[in-house]
């Protein structure tokens, strides 16, 4: 709560937008307290956890991690309205890597404050993201998984590819409001099913 008007506030000003980095931290304080919330039912649901998960449990926490970083960086994006420059894909314009990335000084400033560098930071994560997903579905594969753990990971799969389209799409279309919402929507099932993923693997 106390998040949430101290990013309100930050567009009672002259500027009428808020702090994109208040946003964030107000996003992400909601998701935690939808995680912790989710964990505990979890453990009351099943309190000796899920099957084995071999290596998957390191490479789920690694996904939990980047996960996290790329709904700060959708955030940031949301923040700038950073969604309505460059609205081609996969290149940014006509280039992989525009020289307008890094024009701000210093140069940390355009990956946090640049409406290209932070566009282009949400996209890079995006693809980080899909190929851990298919590299925990590769290797799942090959291991002895209990069936639910099975429908966790292909849930995981289908959603990250769902995400990544309306994440283009929401581009592509110059952020229409329907489909960026279903494109945030997207990232909280995300965040849920791969906090399952780690909560059912020992």
């Amino acid at each position: 709560g106390a998040l949430g008007w101290f990013m309100v506030k930050s567009g009672l000003s002259e500027n009428v937008h808020v702090s994109h980095y208040r946003l964030a931290a107000h996003l992400i304080s909601a998701l935690m307290v939808f995680g912790f919330t989710f964990w505990y039912a979890l453990d009351i649901i099943s309190p000796s956890g899920g099957g084995e998960g071999g290596g998957l449990k390191k490479l789920s926490i690694f996904l939990f991690s980047v996960v996290i970083l790329q709904i700060i960086y959708g955030a940031f994006v949301a923040g700038m309205k950073a969604g309505y420059g460059y609205p081609t894909w996969p290149k940014i314009g006509d280039q992989w890597f525009p020289d307008y990335i890094i024009s701000l000084e210093p140069i940390w400033k355009n990956f946090l404050e640049g409406f290209a560098g932070v566009q282009f930071i949400h996209r890079y994560i995006a693809y980080v993201v899909v190929v851990l997903v298919g590299i925990i579905f590769y290797r799942a594969q090959k291991m002895q998984l209990t069936s639910q753990q099975r429908k966790i990971i292909n849930a995981l799969g289908i959603i990250v590819l769902v995400q990544f389209t309306l994440g283009v799409l929401t581009l592509l279309y110059g952020v229409p409001i329907v489909v960026a919402v279903l494109h945030q929507t997207g990232a909280f099932f995300l965040f849920a099913t791969t906090l399952l993923l780690i909560h059912r693997t020992k």
